[in-house]
């Protein structure tokens, strides 16, 4: 027997064996077990972020060299035996100069395009008609 809440005997019910077991069987069920993520006993902290989020860098554009860089089309000259090159380079660089070659008649004034320098023809039989000249554009020299 044992007493109700209102202080009377009754018959029946758990012993106090079992009233403590299921005690501690819900102590352990609402608190759970004390691991290394939860050692408070409450929910675990959720994994921590990146302060910064790391953003794959962009390609940069391939660097001109310096023969053929330019920003403005006056950066840019026509040399016979170089092509299209730059005024500055050329102007410190131990060039031998052909007859003939990129410098001619069919020759326009070079174009800053990009960051580079490139060459431009006319057709012999119209001179209004202007086009790229890739042989004179980055010509590659020994």
């Amino acid at each position: 027997m044992h007493l109700s809440n209102s202080g009377e005997h009754v018959r029946g019910g758990c012993g106090n064996a079992t009233v403590v077991a299921l005690g501690i069987m819900l102590l352990f069920t609402a608190c759970g077990p004390k691991t290394p993520e939860n050692k408070q006993g409450g929910p675990a902290a959720p994994p921590s972020t990146p302060a910064e989020s790391v953003t794959p860098a962009t390609p940069a554009a391939p660097v001109v060299p310096a023969k053929w860089a330019c920003k403005t089309d006056d950066d840019c000259m026509n040399s016979c035996s170089q092509g299209a090159v730059n005024r500055e380079w050329y102007r410190t660089a131990d060039v031998r100069e052909c007859e003939d070659g990129c410098e001619n008649q069919l020759s326009e004034s070079p174009r800053c395009i990009d960051g580079g320098c490139v060459a431009f023809k006319h057709d012999p039989s119209d001179e209004r008609k202007v086009t790229r000249d890739d042989f004179c554009t980055r010509r590659k020299t020994r």
